[in-house]
């Protein structure tokens, strides 16, 4: 009798510990997504300012205004949006 019970209590712990698996690879997913939607919405905040930098700027050429200050406000933004990923630093190659 004994060793039916210790085979039904495994069978029905290792469904128990699948359910939770797949319940946290669902949080996990979640939390994934959360994130992913945060950095798109970062990302399109991002484009929006940028595209309203270049009217800025377009409308200054069209006035004939001093381009420097619409143009560093440009840069600035193009700069923001490329601190999001920082850049590689490339592997020194080794001494021959």
């Amino acid at each position: 009798m004994g060793c039916f019970f210790r085979k039904r209590f495994r069978h029905w712990f290792q469904i128990e510990l699948w359910r939770m698996e797949r319940h946290l690879e669902g949080i996990i997913l979640s939390a994934n997504s959360d994130a992913i939607e945060a950095v798109v919405a970062q990302l399109g905040k991002a484009r929006d300012e940028i595209v309203a930098k270049i009217d800025a700027l377009e409308a200054a050429v069209g006035n004939g205004e001093d381009l420097s200050g619409p143009l560093a406000e440009l840069r600035a933004v193009a700069q923001g949006l490329d601190d999001v990923v920082p850049d590689e630093v490339p592997a020194e190659e080794p001494a021959e």
